[in-house]
């Protein structure tokens, strides 16, 4: 595997965790819970209790996510390069 590859393999990685961070405020009922409580409950506007859930959800499954595929490319590129 050519160097160049598995640089654009991590750059489309990163890429996927940013869509994914979008798809999770914005598509995902997420947004509109988070709106709901802001709208119905100022109380617990300065609370980061729901933005911090789905930050931590966010973060978790993309890491999760560039892990697989850093595993993947790892498999790929030391089946033909063996140490």
């Amino acid at each position: 595997m050519k160097p160049i590859y598995f640089v654009l393999l991590w750059l489309f990685s990163i890429f996927l965790w940013g869509v994914f961070i979008f798809v999770s405020y914005s598509v995902v009922p997420f947004s509109s819970m988070l709106e709901y409580i802001y709208e119905n409950h100022p109380d617990i506007i300065g609370d980061d209790i729901w933005d911090n859930y789905i930050v931590e959800l966010s973060l978790c499954v993309g890491g999760f996510l560039n892990c697989v595929l850093i595993y993947c490319i790892a498999r790929v590129f030391f089946r033909k390069t063996r140490i």
